[in-house]
């Protein structure tokens, strides 16, 4: 009698005609001698608890054997042929690949790598590019106007070079780029003025001129000539206004006829020069096209460096200076004109580091002035670090001669929208100390207006911030700032 359809099949239908695995045949050797056991010493887990007597039966963990009884529920209902290893996996074959299905594959592959090498080639043409446009930029100038005038120059030098080699071409009977026009097997390009007699065939053309990629005026020989004598054509193309009406537009000629049209003399007389010639010249390492010429700028040229310097006494036993200690270093205020200290280089401002061999940090005004009264007549040892709290500004005068900036008792207390001196960055609030290398501390402004004004065109001034100036010169009376210090020009 059938229960419905879903009864379990038997045992026998299930294993007949497979193989046993070792796992199986484990776990039969264990149900064995499991009910050996209970045989010999009589039931010892209850018949009700069907999952302990099959984990003491079987060896098998519990979890497992949830998990086997779920998929029996699956293969007794005909959800599956059979039982699966969880774990067993199925292997792919791997596929044929064609010969020609491979070949276009590696054209693909080429195809994709050619933009790519491209792009690397065109990424290291940009680094060398980029590596021109970082040593451009590790030059130093000292004013903007050079700067200006440098980058001009440097745009300017291709253009000048390939003129002096068409000129030089031209000068040896060469043209040019020439490009040859082929006559053979075409129309003629230039017909004849002669008409044909019926003594004398069709003339033969002359052959095409050949032209020039850069514009300029055509050449005598290279101008072909066609006449005729009973012709009224003019025979000949003038290649430049002077022999055509007899105009000429060269700057001599227009500085004698039209001087009101005539460039500047400044402009006339300044040609721009690469950073390579001579006119370029490096002034402290700045590259200095327009102000080069400056001996202002070499002047007052400050370095920050360190030097040493070996002084002596005059005859009323002094040499010559007078300093003041600011932020535990002594600095130099005073330097008389004439003195040994004047003569040995010394300026306003100058960080005296040792003297004699001591190193003075921290030393007051009094105990340095007290290290130079103990020193011998000659031979004194001065080591010192050039001005470490001034700048120098270089600045051009515009049309009218001036620089841009006002100033009050040596201070300058405004700048001119759009002058030198704003584009260059001089700062307000700042002492002027040094013009063109010359000492004015302590001098009225309209003589240091004067010292401006005879400058030259290309102006350095050495400035210094206020409230450091204040301190060096807070003890001192204007009196021995104007009559004692070295207001001389140094010499370069």
């Amino acid at each position: 009698m059938s229960d419905g359809g879903n009864a379990a099949p038997s045992v026998k239908s299930l294993l007949q005609g497979k193989v046993i695995t070792s796992q199986s045949r484990e776990i039969v050797a264990n149900v064995i001698a499991f009910m050996k056991r209970e045989a010999e010493f009589g039931q010892q887990i209850p018949l009700r608890c069907v999952t302990k007597r099959v984990i003491a039966a079987t060896g098998v963990s519990e979890r497992s054997i949830r998990r086997i009884q779920r998929e029996a529920e699956v293969v007794y209902s005909g959800g599956a042929p059979s039982f699966v290893s969880p774990r067993a996996k199925i292997k792919k074959r791997p596929k044929k690949v064609n010969r020609s299905s491979l070949l276009q594959l590696q054209e693909t592959q080429n195809s994709q790598c050619l933009p790519k090498k491209l792009e690397e080639r065109k990424d290291t043409e940009f680094l060398k590019e980029e590596d021109f446009e970082k040593r451009t930029d590790k030059m130093l100038y000292p004013s903007l106007e050079d700067m200006k005038v440098d980058q001009l120059a440097r745009a300017q030098q291709p253009h000048d070079a390939m003129e002096a080699f068409v000129h030089q071409q031209r000068n040896q009977g060469i043209s040019p780029n020439p490009l040859h026009y082929s006559t053979a097997g075409s129309a003629p390009l230039y017909p004849p003025v002669n008409k044909p007699t019926q003594h004398q065939g069709m003339a033969t053309n002359p052959t095409p001129p050949t032209y020039s990629l850069t514009p300029s005026a055509p050449s005598a020989a290279a101008i072909p000539i066609y006449s005729h004598q009973n012709s009224n054509i003019h025979s000949m193309i003038y290649p430049t206004l002077t022999e055509y009406m007899g105009l000429e537009l060269s700057p001599e000629i227009i500085a004698q006829n039209m001087p009101e049209y005539a460039p500047p003399s400044v402009a006339t007389s300044m040609q721009l020069q690469p950073v390579s010639s001579a006119m370029s010249q490096s002034v402290g390492g700045m590259v200095a096209p327009l102000s080069g010429q400056s001996l202002g700028l070499q002047r007052a040229q400050v370095t920050h460096g360190i030097r040493e310097l070996t002084l002596c006494k005059d005859a009323e036993g002094k040499v010559g200076l007078r300093v003041q200690a600011v932020n535990n270093g002594v600095f130099v205020c005073v330097v008389v004109k004439g003195s040994p200290a004047a003569m040995a280089g010394l300026r306003f401002g100058d960080q005296i580091l040792q003297v004699n061999g001591k190193v003075v940090a921290g030393y007051t005004m009094d105990q340095v002035h007290k290290l130079f009264k103990e020193s011998s007549v000659n031979g004194i040892s001065v080591v010192v670090r050039d001005r470490p709290f001034e700048r120098t500004v270089t600045l051009h005068k515009n049309s009218t001669g001036h620089v841009g900036f006002h100033f009050k008792n040596g201070k300058i207390v405004g700048l001119v929208e759009d002058s030198s001196a704003a584009r260059n960055g001089l700062l307000t609030d700042h002492h002027v100390l040094e013009v063109n290398g010359q000492n004015v501390v302590g001098i009225p402004d309209k003589d240091i207006t004067a010292v401006i004004n005879e400058g030259g065109p290309t102006v350095t001034v050495t400035i210094i911030p206020s409230f450091v100036y204040d301190h060096m010169v807070t003890k001192m009376s204007s009196s021995l700032l104007k009559t004692a210090m070295d207001h001389s020009i140094p010499n370069v």
